[in-house]
C-alpha cells in the first residue's frame, strides 16, 4: 500500500519540491487544491498511476482526464490544437481558459 504524506507547500524547500516533482515523474499520485476544487494528479505519461486515478475517482477509463501544462508549448506537445483553439490560447494564456 502507498504511503500518504501531507505537505504544506508554503513550507517546502526547493530541495523538497524537487524531490516531490521526481516522485510524480516516477508515478506518485498527488491531491492538491485548485481555485475551485481539489485535483488528483500524476505525470501525464504514468499509465499505471493514471489508472490509479481512475480507480480513486471511480470513473470509467473511457472518460478523459485533464492534462495541465505550464506553457502553450507543453500543451501543444500533449494535444493537437485547432486554429481557433490556438488563437484563444495565445490571447488568454496564462489565465483561466479551459
Amino acid at each position: 500500500m502507498s504511503q500518504t504524506r501531507i505537505f504544506k507547500t508554503e513550507l517546502l524547500s526547493l530541495e523538497e519540491i524537487t524531490r516531490l516533482a521526481k516522485a510524480l515523474e516516477q508515478g506518485a499520485v498527488a491531491v492538491f487544491p485548485t481555485d475551485t476544487v481539489y485535483g488528483i494528479g500524476t505525470a501525464a505519461d504514468a499509465a499505471k498511476s493514471i489508472q490509479t486515478i481512475y480507480e480513486i475517482k471511480q470513473r470509467p477509463s473511457t472518460t478523459p482526464l485533464q492534462v495541465l501544462t505550464g506553457s502553450l508549448a507543453q500543451a501543444q506537445a500533449a494535444a493537437e490544437f485547432s486554429p481557433g483553439a490556438l488563437r484563444l490560447a495565445q490571447q488568454y494564456w496564462p489565465g483561466a481558459l479551459t
